[in-house]
């Protein structure tokens, strides 16, 4: 399978000194939509995990260890998205 790098144009520079716990705080629907990308595509148990997981896709691991990392190379969720599910 072949490994795409793509770096999409919101992407944010976060100040090291935030704790992780802030900024999640700080973007809860981003974290919700982080969350939700890492069960789809690592948890079996996830209802949508045939689709993604179940294929091959996986996260790369930088995004499975930090949301950090996550939220810096993505960026925040749209504000017209924020409360919307």
């Amino acid at each position: 399978m072949e490994h795409l790098d793509i770096i999409p144009p919101r992407s944010l520079d976060i100040p090291g000194e935030i704790p992780e716990r802030d900024l999640i705080l700080m973007f809860p629907h981003t974290y919700l939509a982080y969350r939700e990308i890492i069960g789809c595509c690592h948890d079996p148990h996830h209802p949508l995990y045939p689709y993604y997981g179940g294929r091959g896709v996986r996260i790369e691991d930088r995004w499975l260890e930090s949301f950090t990392a996550f939220l810096e190379q993505v960026g925040p969720a749209p504000t017209d998205l924020q409360g919307r599910h």
